[in-house]
């Protein structure tokens, strides 16, 4: 398996879930582009070897000659790329390997380019598709949206949507009621929570959640509502959502609280959990929040309706509209004795578990 780097972040952890999760005979060998790697830690399975390559920029190609290197020493069936980028690497590695080729598939974790540039670049990347290469994707509107817009033929995509691992976010499983938790952080009892779990990046529209908060604010009738934003990432994208919370006055009504190992009693703890991107796959956190039984508002886009029953799981709502989020917060708020916390997990047990998720990638794997 190939990917850009083992940082923080859903595709990420969604390859740590799919290596620690495999069938045990299959070995697992995952080739990173950078030597930053903090998830390598959360990887619990022996029969995986996690290879840093350090590279001195984005497209130094010095990773090419290692991967064909490994590749020669230890023939793989199958090859994993996390990334149309990555791909480019393994497609020029394979060059040349006079043994079996491997299959390869990809999985694409994003929908859309952040710019001109990045889809010059993705465009160029999928041309160098051969014949039985696979893309796998998220969800079916992904798969369209990318069939489209990089001309990638619709027959090669596979549809295998993220999983978690639903034993592990069980809000029974997390020592102490939402009360306890909630005085252990100091969080007041009567407060309505909203929880945002996404990078600081610029996809993630933080901006809006904030505009919707202060919308809530002026126009809702939540006496104690609060905005709790989980993350890490771009530390100058975060100072200036910080000023901007500084500048509607609503700071300590919305906060930041870094990253956690466990987000848990973050979840268990809150009221509503919801997404503001212009942009999404399919939501990791979406769907861990929805395992430990919250009601999501979120934005439309990506996988996000094959994922969330609207008015059933949460609400569904435009992207680019704090109002119309505000609006939705407003209605989970006034409408929560209508959700169900069992139902909302059971939706997510039956239907985007772990397993379901490793049972397709090895049937793919052979």
């Amino acid at each position: 398996m190939t990917i850009d780097s083992l940082g923080m972040g859903g595709a990420e952890m969604m390859l740590v879930n799919l290596v620690n999760h495999l069938a045990p005979g299959i070995r697992s060998t995952i080739i990173t582009l950078s030597d930053n790697n903090p998830l390598i830690a959360k990887l619990h399975r022996n029969n995986v070897e996690v290879i840093p390559i350090r590279r001195s920029c984005r497209y130094d190609l010095s990773p090419v000659r290692k991967i064909k290197k490994v590749l020669t020493e230890r023939p793989a069936q199958a090859v994993l790329c996390f990334d149309l980028f990555d791909y480019f690497f393994v497609h020029l590695a394979l060059k040349g390997i006079r043994q079996k080729v491997p299959r390869v598939m990809v999985g694409v974790h994003r929908t859309w380019p952040d710019n001109i540039k990045d889809y010059t670049q993705t465009f160029a990347y999928a041309r160098l598709l051969r014949g039985r290469d696979l893309v796998i994707a998220m969800s079916a509107n992904q798969a369209d949206i990318l069939s489209k817009i990089y001309m990638i033929p619709r027959s090669r995509f596979r549809l295998i949507p993220n999983g978690i691992d639903t034993d592990y976010f069980d809000p029974s499983k997390v020592a102490g009621d939402k009360a306890r938790i909630r005085a252990e952080l100091g969080i007041s009892p009567d407060a309505f929570v909203i929880l945002q779990v996404a990078n600081f990046s610029k996809v993630k529209r933080h901006e809006d959640s904030i505009a919707a908060f202060k919308h809530l604010g002026e126009h809702g009738d939540i006496r104690t509502p609060m905005l709790v934003l989980v993350g890490n990432g771009d530390a100058k994208r975060k100072r200036a959502l910080q000023d901007l919370v500084a500048k509607d006055n609503l700071e300590g009504r919305v906060v930041f609280w870094g990253t956690h190992d466990d987000l848990r009693p973050i979840y268990k703890m809150s009221d509503c959990f919801t997404l503001s991107s212009r942009t999404e796959a399919f939501s990791m956190a979406a769907i861990e929040a929805m395992a430990m039984g919250l009601p999501c508002v979120i934005t439309d886009v990506g996988g996000a309706r094959e994922m969330l029953r609207d008015g059933i799981d949460g609400y569904l709502v435009p992207a680019f509209q704090p109002c119309n989020l505000a609006q939705a917060w407003l209605d989970v708020y006034e409408n929560q004795a209508t959700f169900d916390p069992v139902a909302i997990r059971q939706h997510v047990v039956e239907n985007f578990s772990i397993a379901q998720c490793v049972h397709e990638y090895e049937l793919l794997l052979g």
